[in-house]
């Protein structure tokens, strides 16, 4: 259509599934294609949930869930700074995109 703007992206539609909506394949979680490559949905949550993006309904392709990492090479028994040595978590959830929001100052506790 005339006027309106043009975005790339390498999926047709994104949604947001995650327990806030029983990992359904309704609209709810549908996403909007904000800026090239760039998905964007309003959501309200009380607290942390689990999510992963999806671009499918059968769930065939999915992003969002992130492996345990298992700390294969720790400090050394020597080393003194192995009694408090330790590893930053992977972020899973939610989080990723909380705190990409918060560093670009688009998240809002509202």
């Amino acid at each position: 259509k005339t006027g309106e703007r043009c975005h790339a992206s390498w999926h047709e539609e994104m949604f947001l599934r995650g327990e806030f909506n029983d990992w359904g394949n309704d609209n709810e979680g549908r996403m909007m294609l904000i800026s090239s490559f760039t998905w964007g949905i309003n959501v309200s949550l009380s607290g942390f949930v689990r999510t992963r993006f999806t671009p499918v309904k059968d769930w065939s392709k999915s992003y969002g869930s992130h492996p345990l990492r298992e700390l294969l090479y720790n400090v050394p028994d020597f080393d003194p700074r192995h009694q408090d040595f330790s590893v930053v978590p992977t972020l899973s959830g939610s989080e990723p995109c909380r705190k990409w929001m918060t560093d670009r100052e688009l998240w809002s506790e509202r």
